[in-house]
């Protein structure tokens, strides 16, 4: 009994001091805190790593707990799919210790995914997808509903919720959009969706090598020796173009969003040979803005991975430089949504900045999905493309087609 005590006693201490100094805190100042002796971590954690990871681990147990509270007693699958995504959002605001590890700590970090605590994390999944079941068993949800496709979806949307509340604020209270988010997904789910399918040179080197090195080694291991063998220049070549390691991390992401930008048109919205998107509608160019964004990771793996790990998942990314050149990118969508507003192809009640996050966040997961699957070069990527985009677009129309 008392060595649990003691355990809980750090446990609790590093979620303290972690968060506060978003992740700079040292083993000495954890066991300061927990008054305890260096020596005492050790015997639970592996490492200050594997003590973070614990963390999560603990937390998402109680949260576990807490759901389970939450949801007893609701039958109809819509309000206990309602439930959950709400308390998902609040309790994330009402500890925001917790979302500061889990989503600014732990998701940057390879170890995390094949760490204890992700496959925990993956019950508040499975639960979700219990949920989906239950519904279309009831004949309240569609029978065709692709449930990893939705799941994605709406995670990476509730992930986008918090971290932009969390980061710059976007919102007060993200669980106050629950109302928007709830009239975007419920078409995706309750009926079927017919929407139609339709010194550069030097500078450059050193900016793809560390976007290769981040990419294999993660951001916290990766080193500027690495960086420059692999660019062929010299260690303090480097410091010639970029502060530190840090102002290379979001120089390359910054890089990485500019290049697959221009690469797509100036506007994100290219013209396409494509027959079935020659009408150029709103619906259309938002449907070719989507797929771009997820063939992103085919033209670019090791730099989308660098910016999700390393980019959407770090709370610095959102004062860096590259923060402004995501925005303006992801952006984009917001007067081709109010242009399908207009000639009615897009519900009027769909709110722009849900959506964004919808999107951005549908990417997100999927794309880590791939990336620490088991064999990915299994998955068909194209095919989840198409009906990841499909599910999206589902949740723009006013009345089943386009």
């Amino acid at each position: 009994m008392a060595s649990d005590n003691e355990k809980m006693k750090i446990l609790n201490a590093a979620e303290k001091m972690i968060a506060e100094q978003q992740g700079n805190s040292t083993i000495a100042e954890i066991a300061a805190e927990a008054n305890v002796f260096d020596s005492a971590i050790y015997r639970y954690f592996k490492s200050k790593e594997d003590l973070l990871f614990c963390v999560a681990e603990e937390r998402t147990r109680e949260a576990l707990e807490e759901l389970e509270i939450q949801l007893q007693g609701i039958r109809d699958p819509i309000s206990k799919l309602s439930k959950l995504i709400w308390w998902q959002l609040y309790r994330h605001e009402t500890n925001t210790k917790f979302s500061e590890i889990l989503l600014f700590q732990c998701r940057s970090r390879k170890n995390y995914y094949y760490h204890g605590a992700f496959n925990l994390g993956r019950q508040i999944w499975l639960i979700f997808e219990d949920i989906l079941r239950e519904g279309i068993r009831d004949g309240v949800f569609v029978k065709n509903i692709k449930i990893p496709a939705v799941r994605a979806a709406v995670f990476g949307l509730l992930d986008m919720e918090i971290l932009m509340s969390l980061a710059v604020h976007e919102t007060g209270s993200a669980h106050s959009d629950l109302d928007d988010i709830m009239t975007l997904i419920l078409p995706i789910i309750t009926r079927q969706c017919s929407i139609r399918q339709n010194r550069l040179a030097k500078r450059y080197r050193i900016l793809k090598s560390a976007e290769k090195i981040f990419s294999e080694k993660g951001y916290e291991n990766a080193t500027i020796q690495e960086i420059s063998t692999s660019a062929e220049v010299a260690d303090g070549t480097i410091y010639e173009y970029f502060k530190n390691k840090e102002d290379l991390l979001f120089s390359a992401i910054k890089e990485g969003i500019t290049v697959s930008s221009l690469k797509r048109g100036e506007d994100n919205f290219p013209e396409t040979t494509d027959p079935e998107l020659q009408a150029n509608t709103p619906v259309d160019r938002i449907k070719l803005f989507i797929k771009n964004l997820f063939l992103i990771y085919l033209t670019q793996p090791a730099f989308t991975k660098t910016f999700i790990l390393h980019g959407i998942y770090n709370r610095r990314f959102y004062f860096s430089p590259a923060y402004p050149i995501f925005k303006q990118y992801i952006e984009n969508i917001y007067p081709v949504l109010e242009a399908g507003k207009a000639d009615g192809s897009i519900r009027k009640e769909v709110n722009n900045r849900i959506f964004r996050n919808l999107v951005v966040g549908a990417f997100n997961h999927t794309v880590l999905r791939w990336i620490f699957a088991e064999n990915e070069s299994r998955i068909n990527k194209i095919r989840e493309i198409e009906r990841m985009t499909a599910l999206l677009l589902c949740t723009l129309s006013g009345n089943g087609d386009s």
